[in-house]
């Protein structure tokens, strides 16, 4: 367990260290991919400080900024090049150890995990608070899509709370109601889940811009 919480604390998504930013999708309008490797570096630097106070790591290059489902592939190839080996957790795209790793590795592995996350990161802004249409069409996805999708795969689903206390929550970070809460139970369960009933609509998020040069 201690070996999958040293990974997750560094390679967990946006929402897992304090809530998204407060920077929204809406309001960036057209970005280039230059302009999101600036921000994925900003972000590097603050998280460094963060999770090594003491003894910061140099900033890593930004190899290539990835699709969703290139990620755990990326970080399994590259975190595999610093001698450690990690595997798909599954539950929408993380990963865990293999094994356990000696105390004496351990600060090794956060810091190839912290340097592989930011070689391969996935475009930041779906980390972002989505707004007004856009978390409305997350909501009416959540409530019409995937908890159907959920039940249809034998878990029960709790009602779901009124579109606007959804969105209230939502925009104050909150998790007010979660349609793969049922599956939570079995690790295997909730993966399938998120395979079987993806929580983001197509079409949500803007697309990755190509690089300009």
């Amino acid at each position: 367990m201690l070996n999958v919480l040293l990974v997750s604390l560094v390679v967990g998504s946006c929402t897992q260290g304090g809530g998204p930013p407060e920077s929204a999708i809406s309001d960036e309008g057209d970005v280039t991919y230059e302009q999101l490797v600036e921000r994925i570096t900003r972000e590097q630097r603050e998280a460094a400080s963060k999770w090594f106070p003491e003894d910061p790591p140099e900033e890593v290059h930004v190899v290539r900024i990835v699709e969703q489902d290139e990620w755990v592939p990326a970080q399994i190839d590259c975190i595999a090049e610093a001698g450690f080996e990690v595997e798909d957790a599954g539950q929408g795209g993380g990963i865990r150890v293999v094994g356990e790793t000696p105390s004496s590795q351990r600060d090794s592995l956060n810091r190839a995990v912290f340097e592989c996350r930011y070689k391969y990161p996935t475009d930041p802004r779906r980390g972002d608070l989505l707004k007004g249409d856009d978390a409305r069409t997350l909501f009416r996805h959540l409530r019409d899509t995937v908890t159907p999708c959920v039940e249809g795969l034998g878990y029960v689903v709790d009602a779901p709370p009124s579109e606007d206390l959804w969105i209230s929550k939502y925009l104050d970070s909150a998790n007010e109601w979660d349609p793969y809460e049922g599956a939570s139970g079995s690790e295997e369960g909730l993966s399938r889940v998120y395979e079987e009933c993806p929580n983001v609509p197509e079409g949500l998020f803007p697309s990755l811009p190509e690089p300009s040069n």
